[in-house]
């Protein structure tokens, strides 16, 4: 991916956490904040913190979160 879909993909990322859809999938498909961690390898308490809104997602950490949230089903927007 280039610059700006990566920051693209950062930015929907980051709208997911906001508005709990971030969550919501996770805890739809019976994922543990461990288990996403692990698919995105990262760690838990970086996923922790984004959850619960201590931290946003960047640098490559929150691009393999994003990244992560797209294969397991986040629906991308289309940004105007």
């Amino acid at each position: 991916m280039g610059k700006l879909e990566d920051e693209l993909l950062l930015v929907q990322a980051r709208e997911a956490l906001r508005t709990g859809e971030a969550v919501q999938l996770r805890k739809r498909l019976a994922l543990s904040q461990e288990e996403v961690a692990l698919l995105a390898k990262i760690s838990r308490p970086t996923v922790v913190r984004y959850e619960a809104k201590d931290r946003e997602p960047t640098g490559v950490a929150g691009l393999r979160y994003a990244e992560t949230l797209v294969r397991l089903g986040l629906k991308l927007r289309e940004l105007a």
